[in-house]
Protein backbone atom coordinates (compact mmCIF):
# COMPACT_ATOMS: atom_id res chain seq x y z
CA UNK A 1 0.00 0.00 0.00
CA UNK A 2 1.25 3.73 -0.84
CA UNK A 3 0.10 5.16 2.14
CA UNK A 4 1.46 2.22 4.40
CA UNK A 5 5.04 2.43 2.57
CA UNK A 6 4.95 6.69 3.05
CA UNK A 7 4.57 5.93 6.70
CA UNK A 8 7.42 3.60 7.05
CA UNK A 9 9.25 5.86 4.77
CA UNK A 10 8.22 8.62 7.29
CA UNK A 11 9.15 7.06 9.93
CA UNK A 12 12.84 5.76 8.69
CA UNK A 13 13.50 9.24 7.35
CA UNK A 14 12.41 11.34 10.68
CA UNK A 15 12.54 8.74 13.86
CA UNK A 16 15.29 6.56 15.48
CA UNK A 17 12.58 4.04 15.46
CA UNK A 18 13.49 0.46 13.45
CA UNK A 19 11.01 -0.26 11.22
CA UNK A 20 10.70 -3.22 8.42
CA UNK A 21 12.91 -2.66 5.52
CA UNK A 22 11.68 -3.26 2.17
CA UNK A 23 13.23 -2.37 -1.20
CA UNK A 24 12.30 1.40 -2.45
CA UNK A 25 10.68 1.75 -5.57
CA UNK A 26 9.56 4.76 -7.59
CA UNK A 27 6.95 6.23 -6.26
CA UNK A 28 7.46 5.22 -2.41
CA UNK A 29 7.90 8.58 -1.24
CA UNK A 30 4.71 9.77 -2.75
CA UNK A 31 2.33 10.22 0.77
CA UNK A 32 5.62 10.58 2.74
CA UNK A 33 5.40 14.10 3.53
CA UNK A 34 1.48 13.30 4.26
CA UNK A 35 2.27 10.58 6.90
CA UNK A 36 4.67 13.09 8.18
CA UNK A 37 1.92 14.38 11.03
CA UNK A 38 2.14 10.40 12.40
CA UNK A 39 5.38 10.66 13.30
CA UNK A 40 4.44 13.13 16.10
CA UNK A 41 1.74 10.66 17.36
CA UNK A 42 4.32 8.57 18.06
CA UNK A 43 6.49 11.46 19.91
CA UNK A 44 3.30 13.00 21.72
CA UNK A 45 2.51 9.63 22.97
CA UNK A 46 6.08 8.81 24.59
CA UNK A 47 6.11 12.22 25.93
CA UNK A 48 3.03 12.00 27.35
CA UNK A 49 3.53 8.69 29.06
CA UNK A 50 6.88 10.32 30.74
CA UNK A 51 4.68 13.04 32.09
CA UNK A 52 2.47 10.53 33.22
CA UNK A 53 5.36 8.59 34.57
CA UNK A 54 6.82 11.57 36.19
CA UNK A 55 3.68 12.32 38.10
CA UNK A 56 3.48 8.68 39.44
CA UNK A 57 7.02 8.32 40.59
CA UNK A 58 6.75 12.25 41.99
CA UNK A 59 9.49 13.30 40.09
CA UNK A 60 9.77 16.94 40.12
CA UNK A 61 8.54 19.55 37.22
CA UNK A 62 11.92 20.67 36.30
CA UNK A 63 13.05 16.89 35.19
CA UNK A 64 9.91 16.42 33.46
CA UNK A 65 10.84 19.25 31.61
CA UNK A 66 13.49 18.02 30.63
CA UNK A 67 12.23 14.89 29.76
CA UNK A 68 9.54 16.54 27.61
CA UNK A 69 12.71 18.51 25.58
CA UNK A 70 14.78 15.27 25.04
CA UNK A 71 12.93 12.63 24.32
CA UNK A 72 11.83 14.22 20.87
CA UNK A 73 15.09 14.82 20.59
CA UNK A 74 16.28 11.06 20.79
CA UNK A 75 13.26 9.49 19.10
CA UNK A 76 13.89 11.73 16.06
CA UNK A 77 18.01 11.93 16.20
CA UNK A 78 18.24 15.37 15.85
CA UNK A 79 17.63 15.92 12.56
CA UNK A 80 14.97 18.65 12.82
CA UNK A 81 17.56 20.28 15.29
CA UNK A 82 20.12 20.09 13.08
CA UNK A 83 18.72 22.18 10.64
CA UNK A 84 17.29 24.55 13.51
CA UNK A 85 21.62 25.17 13.92
CA UNK A 86 22.44 25.46 9.96
CA UNK A 87 19.74 28.22 9.96
CA UNK A 88 21.42 29.92 13.23
CA UNK A 89 24.29 30.12 11.62
CA UNK A 90 23.51 31.54 8.19
CA UNK A 91 21.13 34.06 9.27
CA UNK A 92 23.83 35.31 11.91
CA UNK A 93 26.40 35.35 9.58
CA UNK A 94 24.46 38.57 7.73
CA UNK A 95 25.43 37.22 4.32
CA UNK A 96 24.21 37.24 0.97
CA UNK A 97 21.84 34.81 0.46
CA UNK A 98 23.90 32.41 -1.91
CA UNK A 99 26.68 32.49 1.12
CA UNK A 100 23.79 31.30 3.34
CA UNK A 101 22.60 28.73 1.59
CA UNK A 102 26.43 27.50 1.17
CA UNK A 103 26.22 27.40 5.21
CA UNK A 104 23.33 26.07 5.06
CA UNK A 105 25.56 22.84 3.54
CA UNK A 106 28.46 23.22 5.11
CA UNK A 107 28.19 19.79 7.87
CA UNK A 108 30.66 22.19 10.48
CA UNK A 109 28.16 23.71 13.68
CA UNK A 110 29.37 27.69 14.08
CA UNK A 111 29.55 29.48 16.95
CA UNK A 112 26.33 30.90 16.80
CA UNK A 113 24.84 27.60 15.89
CA UNK A 114 25.86 26.37 19.40
CA UNK A 115 24.90 29.60 21.01
CA UNK A 116 21.36 29.78 19.52
CA UNK A 117 21.04 25.86 20.70
CA UNK A 118 21.76 26.65 24.21
CA UNK A 119 19.53 29.57 24.11
CA UNK A 120 16.80 26.92 22.42
CA UNK A 121 17.20 24.22 24.93
CA UNK A 122 17.30 26.82 27.96
CA UNK A 123 14.26 28.70 26.82
CA UNK A 124 12.07 25.23 26.03
CA UNK A 125 13.00 23.77 29.56
CA UNK A 126 11.85 27.29 31.30
CA UNK A 127 8.85 28.02 29.95
CA UNK A 128 7.67 23.96 30.41
CA UNK A 129 8.78 24.25 34.02
CA UNK A 130 5.84 27.19 34.07
CA UNK A 131 3.47 25.50 32.34
CA UNK A 132 1.61 23.24 34.72
CA UNK A 133 1.61 19.69 33.14
CA UNK A 134 0.99 17.47 36.00
CA UNK A 135 -2.41 16.16 36.45
CA UNK A 136 -4.87 17.12 39.59
CA UNK A 137 -8.13 14.58 39.89
CA UNK A 138 -6.82 12.57 37.28
CA UNK A 139 -6.98 15.44 34.20
CA UNK A 140 -4.87 15.55 31.78
CA UNK A 141 -5.85 17.97 29.52
CA UNK A 142 -2.30 20.66 29.15
CA UNK A 143 -0.58 17.29 28.77
CA UNK A 144 -2.62 16.09 26.27
CA UNK A 145 -2.64 19.60 24.12
CA UNK A 146 0.64 19.70 24.61
CA UNK A 147 1.11 15.52 23.41
CA UNK A 148 -1.39 16.56 20.63
CA UNK A 149 1.27 19.87 19.85
CA UNK A 150 4.07 17.76 18.27
CA UNK A 151 1.51 16.35 15.81
CA UNK A 152 0.20 19.69 14.60
CA UNK A 153 4.29 21.22 14.71
CA UNK A 154 4.52 18.53 11.58
CA UNK A 155 1.60 19.22 9.89
CA UNK A 156 2.52 22.47 9.51
CA UNK A 157 6.10 21.64 8.26
CA UNK A 158 4.55 19.08 5.67
CA UNK A 159 2.21 22.05 4.44
CA UNK A 160 5.32 24.47 4.57
CA UNK A 161 7.71 21.86 2.47
CA UNK A 162 4.72 20.95 -0.04
CA UNK A 163 3.37 24.44 -0.95
CA UNK A 164 6.05 27.06 0.20
CA UNK A 165 8.39 27.30 -2.96
CA UNK A 166 12.17 25.73 -2.80
CA UNK A 167 15.45 27.48 -2.87
CA UNK A 168 17.17 24.07 -5.17
CA UNK A 169 15.52 21.60 -7.55
CA UNK A 170 18.26 19.04 -4.97
CA UNK A 171 18.14 17.93 -2.00
CA UNK A 172 16.62 16.23 0.71
CA UNK A 173 13.42 18.10 0.70
CA UNK A 174 13.69 18.26 -3.03
CA UNK A 175 13.69 14.79 -3.51
CA UNK A 176 10.69 14.24 -0.56
CA UNK A 177 8.48 16.57 -2.33
CA UNK A 178 9.18 16.03 -6.08
CA UNK A 179 7.75 12.69 -5.83
CA UNK A 180 4.90 13.88 -3.54
CA UNK A 181 0.68 14.00 -4.73
CA UNK A 182 0.46 17.31 -3.39
CA UNK A 183 -2.70 17.51 -3.83
CA UNK A 184 -3.77 14.40 -1.85
CA UNK A 185 -1.05 14.92 0.45
CA UNK A 186 -2.47 18.37 1.43
CA UNK A 187 -5.89 17.11 1.92
CA UNK A 188 -4.28 13.96 3.97
CA UNK A 189 -2.37 16.51 6.36
CA UNK A 190 -5.15 19.09 6.17
CA UNK A 191 -7.66 16.17 7.29
CA UNK A 192 -5.44 15.22 10.47
CA UNK A 193 -4.72 18.89 11.39
CA UNK A 194 -8.36 19.57 12.01
CA UNK A 195 -8.62 15.99 13.79
CA UNK A 196 -5.66 17.40 16.06
CA UNK A 197 -7.30 20.70 16.56
CA UNK A 198 -10.60 19.79 16.96
CA UNK A 199 -8.90 17.07 19.94
CA UNK A 200 -7.12 20.23 21.12
CA UNK A 201 -10.63 21.84 21.60
CA UNK A 202 -12.98 18.84 23.20
CA UNK A 203 -9.81 18.82 25.77
CA UNK A 204 -9.93 22.46 26.08
CA UNK A 205 -10.82 25.22 23.84
CA UNK A 206 -9.44 28.15 25.08
CA UNK A 207 -5.82 26.84 25.10
CA UNK A 208 -6.16 25.00 21.63
CA UNK A 209 -6.88 28.73 20.61
CA UNK A 210 -3.57 29.93 21.90
CA UNK A 211 -1.82 26.73 20.39
CA UNK A 212 -3.13 27.38 16.82
CA UNK A 213 -2.88 30.99 16.60
CA UNK A 214 0.73 30.94 18.29
CA UNK A 215 1.40 28.19 15.41
CA UNK A 216 0.15 30.07 12.68
CA UNK A 217 2.75 32.85 13.98
CA UNK A 218 6.00 30.67 13.58
CA UNK A 219 4.28 29.59 10.07
CA UNK A 220 4.03 33.17 8.77
CA UNK A 221 7.51 34.41 10.57
CA UNK A 222 9.19 31.07 8.58
CA UNK A 223 7.28 31.67 5.15
CA UNK A 224 8.96 35.08 5.56
CA UNK A 225 12.72 34.19 6.23
CA UNK A 226 12.94 31.48 3.69
CA UNK A 227 12.33 33.10 1.12
CA UNK A 228 14.05 36.55 1.65
CA UNK A 229 17.06 34.76 3.72
CA UNK A 230 17.32 31.99 1.59
CA UNK A 231 15.08 32.01 -1.47
CA UNK A 232 12.58 29.22 -0.38
CA UNK A 233 12.24 26.05 1.78
CA UNK A 234 15.39 23.84 2.20
CA UNK A 235 15.28 20.09 4.71
CA UNK A 236 17.39 22.57 6.86
CA UNK A 237 14.83 25.62 6.94
CA UNK A 238 11.82 22.53 7.26
CA UNK A 239 13.93 21.51 10.35
CA UNK A 240 14.24 25.01 11.51
CA UNK A 241 10.01 25.16 11.28
CA UNK A 242 9.71 22.72 12.57
CA UNK A 243 11.61 23.16 16.09
CA UNK A 244 10.29 26.83 16.31
CA UNK A 245 6.33 25.80 16.07
CA UNK A 246 7.64 23.59 19.23
CA UNK A 247 9.06 26.10 21.07
CA UNK A 248 5.68 28.30 19.96
CA UNK A 249 2.96 26.08 21.38
CA UNK A 250 5.30 25.08 24.25
CA UNK A 251 5.31 29.37 24.54
CA UNK A 252 1.02 28.91 24.30
CA UNK A 253 0.44 27.17 26.80
CA UNK A 254 2.87 28.86 29.45
CA UNK A 255 0.85 31.74 27.88
CA UNK A 256 -2.58 30.16 27.90
CA UNK A 257 -1.63 29.06 31.39
CA UNK A 258 -1.01 32.89 33.20
CA UNK A 259 -3.83 34.16 30.88
CA UNK A 260 -6.47 31.99 31.73
CA UNK A 261 -5.77 31.64 35.96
Amino acid sequence: MPVLRGLICALSSFTRIPVPSFSYKDGDMRFMMAMFPLVGVVVGGIVLLWIWLCELAGIGQLLMAIGVVVLPIAITGGIHLDGYCDVNDALASHAPMEKKIAILKDPHIGAFAAIWLGVFLLLSVGVLCETYLYSWMGRYEVASILALGFVLSRCSASFASLLLPKSANKGMLAAQTESADKRISCIIVAAIAVLCIAGMALLDWRRAIFVVAFAALAFGYVAVISRKQFGGMSGDVAGYHLQITEFMIFLALMAAGKVLI
